[in-house]
């Protein structure tokens, strides 16, 4: 006969399998496995308006110093005006167009001598239209000097105040030179005048013609094939003019 299916600890074999009946309530969970499982609803309602607080908090107080560092800035370098600043480089007998220039806030110590008076006449206070007479950089301020009047066109913008210009002749002799840069004019006697009344200057030989100077830094508002054309000033148009009738004005590039 077989043995007993019963064990020496009183366990049966098979082991018998309890069915819950039909509809009957399933177990509750155990209170400890909902200590380890989701967070409870009113912690995390709690933990919302404190974080709210805390990125307020740390916001206002990224705004401040911020606010406290431009401050600090401008204190540094004072006052500021706005001002037009070339967007390009800008060459003598070019017109400042609206795309040529923006308006900056610089600060007053950094800006051209003068644009820190009441009337800030040393810079443009619009240059839009205008013509460029001796060139602009890039990023740099306008000045009110570089540029021909409002109104002026042509030609004749180039020309600055108290100066007028004059066609030079040029040949092999002349430097290579461009619109916007100076020269001076240098008066020698013509080749087919009577140099015996024109000799012999300090350190010249005998014989040598003399030379004088007509113009000191008149700048070149045209280069043509054979001539270029110098704005002097008043005072030494007449001069100039009676070297070009009767004798050979000489050309000489001065430093910028």
């Amino acid at each position: 006969m077989s043995p007993s299916p019963s064990s020496a600890s009183g366990a049966t074999w098979p082991p018998r399998v309890l069915v819950a009946p039909h509809g009957a309530a399933r177990p509750r969970r155990s209170p400890h496995r909902r200590a380890f499982g989701r967070r409870p609803t009113t912690t995390r309602r709690a933990l919302g308006p404190v974080a709210l607080l805390v990125v307020a908090v740390v916001a206002g107080l990224i705004a401040a110093a911020v606010v406290d560092d431009a401050t600090r800035r401008q204190d540094a370098w004072g006052t500021t005006r706005r001002v037009a600043v070339a967007t390009r480089d800008l060459d003598p007998g070019a017109v400042v167009v609206a795309d040529a220039f923006e308006w900056i806030d610089r600060p007053i110590v950094v800006l051209p001598d003068g644009a820190g008076e009441a009337d800030g006449a040393a810079v443009a206070a619009d240059p839009g239209g205008r013509v460029v007479l001796q060139p602009v950089l890039r990023g740099e301020v306008i000045p009110l000097r570089r540029l021909a009047p409002a109104g002026a066109r042509g030609l004749a913008a180039l020309v600055p105040p108290q100066r007028v210009a004059l066609a030079v002749p040029s040949d092999a002799r002349t430097p290579p030179v461009e619109v916007g840069q100076s020269v001076d004019l240098y008066a020698t006697p013509d080749d087919r005048g009577d140099r015996s009344a024109a000799t012999a200057g300090v350190g010249a030989g005998v014989g040598a013609p003399t030379t004088r100077r007509l113009a000191r830094r008149a700048p070149i508002v045209h280069v043509g094939e054979r001539q270029l054309t110098v704005a002097v000033s008043d005072a030494e148009a007449d001069a100039v003019a009676a070297a070009l009738i009767e004798g050979t004005v000489i050309v000489a590039l001065t430093a910028p």
